[in-house]
Formats: structure tokens, sequence, C-alpha cells
């Protein structure tokens, strides 16, 4: 697998898991972060929101491939902390 593949909440709970998973397939990572982050040589960071919609554009180019990894919605949960 050598596609870049874009995670977003590739920093939360559930992409924590599935971003290694990725690399040990082989597959490179690009993860959407509301915060900053340096990249590393396994993963790229672009910083974004999808509650905003800032970075998203920046994130998306040139992607085939999209893994949403998000806890759940819930009525009144805001998803942040």
């Amino acid at each position: 697998m050598t596609s870049l593949i874009l995670v977003t909440g590739g920093t939360g709970t559930l992409g924590k898991l599935v971003v290694p998973r990725l690399r040990e397939a082989g597959a490179k990572v690009r993860v959407l972060s509301r915060q900053a982050r340096e990249a590393d040589r396994d993963v790229e960071y672009v910083r974004g929101d999808l509650d905003t919609g800032a970075g998203i554009e920046a994130a998306v180019r040139g992607r085939r491939f999209w893994r949403l990894a998000q806890a759940p919605s819930y009525p009144g949960r805001t998803g942040r902390r």
C-alpha cells in the first residue's frame, strides 16, 4: 500500500489506533489535527477543524481516500474538551 491516506481525528482515541495500523500496512498517512504538530518521518500533520472547515481544503488536496476516525456525537456534546 503506497497511497497517501488522510485520517481525520487521527490524534483522538480511535485515530491513535488506526494511524499505526495504516503505517504498518505501508500507507503514507496525513492526519488532520486541531492542534499544530510537527511532522514525523511516518506521519504528516495538517492543522484544521471539521467544525469550522479551516484547513480542510489543504488536507484533502490530492487525496484519494479519507478515513474519518472520531467518536460518535451525542446531543449537546460538541466534541471539545
